[in-house]
């Protein structure tokens, strides 16, 4: 597959000195931003199962979980979806006098107010407990030249050892390359727009007056052009999502629906 650098610069063109590492970590993020936000029942292709073995309090936040799809336990043969219980019922699950009290038949998940995730019962090495957690891009290896997008492994005696794999849909790279593309033009123009002289100046007005005609004219040629990409790419971007049913506004309940 071709280098995601090579398929972004068909957007942008040359992106030379420019931070394109930090760009299609940010496009992997938007990318999972808008599948929760527009199509939250495609998350879960993003997910990774992650099998627990004992007592766990995983951290969210320090793991770098963006969305947890679904946590199951297992009661012998039996896989049992667990059901999230609000943090302040985190003690009353364990509680056998409650009513909330979780049994292996009603199993629970809950996540307290420092993003620790618990389930209940505990899971243990008969009986294990799933995970599938979709992770942010700072728990993926980004490999440009490869052009793909890999979970990181990771090791914990409270879960089995994860190996690296891909969990990142590759029809969803295409908005990736998209995203990352936006990010860069927008760069371009920044960079563009921060000329030095306009750090001797008190006003975009007063840069206009002093600056050569010449000069103006040319960076004003340049940011249009550069805005000329950046619809042209945001065009794509919603050509793409309509081509996997979520671009239309009756998809879009903030849009309102088609009549």
């Amino acid at each position: 597959m071709a280098s995601f650098s090579s398929r972004i610069e068909q957007y942008t063109g040359s992106n030379t000195n420019l931070d394109v590492p930090n760009a299609l970590k940010q496009a992997v993020d938007n990318t999972l931003g808008i599948v929760k936000s527009r199509a939250p029942q495609l998350l879960s292709l993003f997910a990774r199962k992650m099998s627990v073995v004992s007592n766990i309090s995983y951290n969210l936040s320090s793991k770098n979980v963006f969305d947890v799809s679904k946590v199951e336990r297992e009661l012998g043969n039996d896989t049992i979806i667990c059901q999230p219980v609000p943090a302040e019922q985190i003690y009353a699950v364990e509680d056998s006098s409650s009513i909330y009290y979780s049994q292996a038949y009603s199993p629970v998940y809950t996540i307290d107010f420092e993003s620790n995730l618990k389930i209940k019962p505990n899971p243990d090495a008969t009986d294990k407990a799933h995970m599938y957690l979709v992770f942010n891009s700072d728990s993926k290896t980004i490999n440009d030249s490869a052009g793909t997008i890999t979970d990181v492994s990771e090791n914990d005696s409270t879960i089995d050892s994860y190996t690296g794999a891909v969990h990142f849909p590759d029809v969803w790279q295409q908005y990736v390359v998209l995203s990352a593309s936006s990010i860069l033009v927008q760069e371009k123009i920044s960079l563009l727009l921060s000329d030095v002289a306009l750090d001797s100046v008190t006003s975009i007005e007063e840069w206009l007056a002093d600056e050569d005609e010449g000069m103006v004219a040319s960076t004003a040629q340049a940011v249009q052009l550069f805005q000329g990409k950046l619809s042209i790419i945001d065009k794509y971007k919603q050509e793409f999502l309509m081509s996997q049913g979520i671009g239309g506004t009756s998809d879009d309940p903030r849009k309102g629906q088609k009549s």
